[in-house]
């Protein structure tokens, strides 16, 4: 079973974004999952099976939950 602080899990995530700890998150064997930050609510790192990481700003706009792209990982900085 995958260690509670790097791999996915059903409940809700949160890690305190850095550079070391977003680079430790290990890819779901099918689909993604979502991570949350503990400082900045709505800031969001998607994980993917192909190990890919993206960041997201999850907000409501016009009463309607939208994820929106901000970037990937490590191209974007948690900084």
């Amino acid at each position: 079973m995958p260690d509670k602080s790097t791999g996915p899990s059903s409940a809700t995530r949160r890690l305190n974004f850095t550079k070391t700890g977003i680079g430790n998150l290990v890819a779901p064997s099918t689909g993604r999952y979502y991570v949350y930050d503990l400082k900045v609510p709505g800031l969001t790192v998607a994980v993917t099976a192909n190990a890919a990481k993206s960041f997201y700003v999850y907000r409501r706009v016009h009463g309607r939950p939208q994820r929106i792209r901000l970037g990937g990982f490590p191209e974007l900085s948690v900084e």
